[in-house]
């Protein structure tokens, strides 16, 4: 582990050890990350549509896109955000102000294509961000972020504050590879043992299971003990491409596609498992994110 990674390491535990009663003062909420080892694989794609499915299953959602610079959720979903994160950090608007109302009754708070690095903020606007957070009260019971694809400082950072960390794969070697470093990178510089796995653009149930199967064997010899759920698969499916042409979710504009009624599962067995680890939270996930 590099001394940056030994660093985040060790302040994500502290505050995972005293976050044990931070939730108490409100309705604790699942923060869920979605990411995946390389791009092309349909990820925001995933995210919108589970928001969607979550949504039909009755839970209020709130997603947030990271990708800063290369933003989907908002042009997936047909929206063209007038206020972004900029404004947020620079004071010029409240977090009510900028989120967005999304498919369904969804919210979306979006990054856009502002050039704003989350990771370079003055101690002053971490702390004034934290005490906005701090006093946000949002009647949300699932948190879903879009991450970029890949290795990056923030996409290492937002899986590590996050409850519930879900990867998405593809029949492609190398995302099933890439997907591999990910996961091997978490658990040796962070200790992150629980993932969650999705398939995407499968043919079938069988290629999903294989697909499964040959990520779980780029992993056993290297990794150690580690807890893998395979979610199941979304089918491929050109409703998709479709859906995405109208820039409108999938789950909305063809609910009887064989891919919706994938992630409308995916979403059932999501909201059905337990939670494993102890920390997340809003508030854990904003005072650790801005790492102060």
């Amino acid at each position: 582990m590099d001394m940056e990674n030994t660093v985040l390491f060790e302040k994500a535990t502290t505050e995972r050890e005293k976050s044990v009663g931070i939730e108490n003062s409100c309705s604790p909420i699942r923060v869920i990350a979605v990411t995946s080892g390389k791009g092309g694989v349909g990820k925001s794609n995933i995210v919108l549509n589970l928001a969607l499915a979550f949504d039909k299953l009755g839970k209020k959602v709130l997603i947030m896109d990271t990708n800063l610079g290369l933003s989907n959720i908002d042009v997936l979903s047909g929206l063209y955000p007038k206020y972004t994160l900029h404004q947020l950090f620079e004071g010029e608007k409240e977090i009510e102000d900028i989120l967005l109302k999304g498919p369904g009754s969804t919210r979306i708070l979006p990054a856009h294509a502002d050039p704003v690095n989350l990771f370079e903020l003055s101690t002053e606007q971490k702390l004034f961000l934290l005490g906005l957070f701090d006093n946000w009260r949002p009647e949300f019971d699932i948190f879903l972020i879009d991450t970029a694809p890949g290795i990056s400082r923030d996409v290492l950072y937002f899986n590590t504050v996050a409850n519930e960390k879900i990867v998405v794969i593809t029949p492609e070697p190398t995302s099933i590879r890439d997907a591999a470093a990910l996961i091997k990178v978490l658990f040796r510089d962070f200790a992150e043992k629980h993932f969650k796995i999705i398939v995407n653009k499968a043919s079938g149930e069988d290629e999903g299971w294989s697909v499964f199967v040959s990520l779980t064997r780029l992993l056993d010899s290297s990794v150690g003990v580690l807890s893998l759920d395979y979610l199941g698969v979304v089918s491929f499916d050109p409703k998709v491409s479709e859906a995405v042409k109208k820039q409108q979710p999938l789950v909305l504009a063809y609910p009887e596609a064989p891919a919706s009624s994938n992630l409308l599962e995916v979403g059932r067995k999501i909201l059905e498992s337990a939670l494993v680890a102890t920390n997340g939270g809003i508030r854990f996930f904003w005072k650790e994110f801005l790492n102060v």
